[in-house]
């Protein structure tokens, strides 16, 4: 899900469909490989009280008013999205194979190097620009513009944040609760107002 900056900090799990709405399927693209893959490994996965379960781990929501989500925003079943890096760049995080490798890949060969992986499909570079969707993600390149990520390794990320929460206790991004936030300020306040009056 994109912030009004454009830039992809959060993670769809779910949402219900619109009538009329073009997009007829209610889970996100890696909630489904997920649960499938925890499935087969034997995890379970439900949905209670508007929360996912995935194994141990319970995914809450994020809610209206969480880090300065609006109640419009936080609709859908969403979480915080922590990106996995390597070198400080989100976009090597999987193994990337060409289809001109594959071709030229004995198919023996090939079987063996993807078994018991998920295997993601897609346009990661084009000349068309129509051709490879890509968003913005929070880590810039050393600019002020952020670095943007293929569509493609968006899934990947959200996937294996998924994964790892479950299998490697992989710790996701939480928000504070409101209250939390209310007292943090109020104390910081009285902090800098006691401090002012002081000096």
């Amino acid at each position: 899900m994109r912030d009004s900056d454009g830039v992809v900090r959060r993670h769809l799990l779910s949402m219900g469909t619109t009538l009329g709405s073009t997009c007829t399927v209610p889970y996100a693209f890696s909630t489904i490989l997920a649960f499938r893959y925890l499935h087969d490994q034997n995890h379970k996965v439900d949905f209670k009280q508007g929360n996912w379960i995935f194994g141990d781990i319970v995914l809450e929501g994020l809610q209206g008013g969480d880090v300065g989500y609006t109640k419009e925003e936080t609709k859908a079943s969403q979480i915080l999205l922590n990106y996995r890096t390597n070198n400080g760049s989100p976009l090597e995080i999987a193994e990337t194979i060409t289809l001109r490798k594959i071709l030229q890949t004995k198919e023996e060969q090939i079987s063996s190097n993807l078994k018991n992986r998920i295997i993601i499909i897609g346009v990661t570079t084009a000349s068309d620009k129509n051709a490879c969707d890509r968003y913005p993600n929070p880590y810039s390149t050393g600019s002020e513009n952020y670095q943007e990520i293929p569509g493609i390794m968006l899934h990947a990320q959200m996937t294996s944040q998924l994964l790892s929460a479950v299998l490697d206790n992989r710790p996701l991004l939480k928000v504070i609760p409101q209250y939390w936030e209310f007292i943090w300020i109020l104390g910081l306040s009285l902090v800098g107002g006691v401090f002012v009056l002081r000096f």
